[in-house]
């Protein structure tokens, strides 16, 4: 990651959790906090059988 977080990719998250397996609730959860909030973010994400990401059932 280096000393400079990127804010535009998952380097801005103080913690982040890779959960890649059958039934999870997403396939990375961020968490970020300060002084006052604690930010839970939930990232799906979809396998695409094309180059170009789709509404196709078969990717589902």
């Amino acid at each position: 990651m280096g000393p400079e977080r990127q804010p535009n990719s998952v380097q801005h998250f103080d913690v982040l959790i890779d959960d890649n397996g059958p039934n999870e609730v997403a396939d990375l959860v961020g968490i970020t906090a300060d002084d006052t909030d604690i930010t839970i973010t939930l990232v799906h994400c979809e396998y695409s059988s094309e180059p170009d990401p789709g509404h196709r059932v078969a990717d589902l």
